[in-house]
């Protein structure tokens, strides 16, 4: 009895061979020998033998289609790791690198975001500490609460900056800076935005004394509208942020800190909100100034300059 493979495939992978008593002779048609159950046909006294190159142009075919397939499938993800647009990723340096920062001031708590810039060093917004000496800082990948001493802080000259340091943390991959940030540009908010927060059974276990509850960080996503040419800075953007979003990463497509996210503002005859974040390069000046360590960014390639009347370089 002549099966060809597509018969055997039917057969020998929907019913066990061992069932099919009338079979005497397996042949398929140069390829797929390893789809056919060859172990039980032997073990039965069947025969499994193949006919070389009858279907050679159709293997070949397949073959090429999957070579191009590959092809498109590499070309599209190398480009996207270029870019930097790799989200699992990315959301897991950003969600591994932002902490939910409180401080006990004297006006009562306070409730901000933060982010990693070096191991053991945080930085947030002045106004979230205030007063304080120290902070709690904690999300998923601190393994619980932090205590961070309050190392330096400024709220002058239209910085609002504090670096907290902390001690015994696991270890966690700082956020970079970016070297710069453009108009229309996308960008997304990462922190502990007080609206939905609240509403996290975490975030209430955490109060009630649950130290090991770590609140979900909150993604919001939008673009640059303007950069306010003030000193320093100010990005204003589209991603939605609240009270608890200060302190916190308003990052770039690679996933750079291209500013702090540091206040709101609420236009009452439109309803319009505007978020506001200083730059990250005047982050960056603050933190030399101040002996912390950071990571900056590599700056964008430059495109390549075109040879004067169209003659080769």
């Amino acid at each position: 009895l002549l099966v060809f493979h597509r018969i055997i495939h039917q057969y020998c992978h929907v019913i066990d061979c061992r069932n099919i008593t009338s079979i005497r002779f397996i042949q398929t048609t140069g390829a797929g020998f390893d789809s056919v159950d060859h172990l039980t046909a032997a073990e039965l006294g069947i025969p499994v033998s193949n006919s070389p190159n009858m279907n050679a142009s159709s293997v070949a075919e397949y073959v090429m289609a999957a070579i191009v397939n590959l092809q498109r499938g590499l070309a599209w993800a190398d480009g996207e790791i270029r870019r930097g647009r790799y989200a699992a990723s990315r959301a897991e340096l950003l969600e591994q690198g932002t902490v939910l920062v409180l401080a006990q001031r004297k006006e009562g708590l306070s409730m901000g975001s933060g982010f990693f810039v070096a191991p053991g060093y945080i930085v947030t917004n002045a106004h979230v500490v205030g007063d304080a000496a120290q902070a709690i800082v904690t999300n998923k990948a601190t393994r619980g609460l932090l205590t961070a001493k309050v190392l330096r802080a400024t709220q002058s000259g239209g910085r609002d900056f504090a670096v907290l340091q902390v001690q015994g943390a696991p270890p966690i991959t700082p956020l970079k800076l970016a070297a710069d940030i453009k108009r229309t540009e996308r960008v997304s908010a990462w922190g502990f935005p007080g609206a939905v927060t609240v509403d996290d059974p975490k975030f209430a276990a955490l109060l009630q004394g649950n130290a090991a509850a770590a609140p979900e960080v909150v993604y919001t996503d939008g673009s640059v509208s303007v950069i306010l040419q003030r000193n320093p800075p100010l990005i204003v953007h589209t991603a939605t942020v609240s009270q608890g979003n200060s302190g916190g990463p308003l990052v770039n497509d690679k996933g750079e800190v291209a500013g702090i996210n540091t206040f709101i503002k609420l236009d009452d005859e439109s309803y319009r909100q505007s978020s506001l974040a200083i730059v990250s390069a005047s982050l960056a000046d603050y933190l030399r100034s101040v002996g912390i360590p950071f990571s900056l960014a590599a700056p964008p390639a430059a495109p390549a300059a075109k040879a004067a009347g169209g003659g080769k370089p």
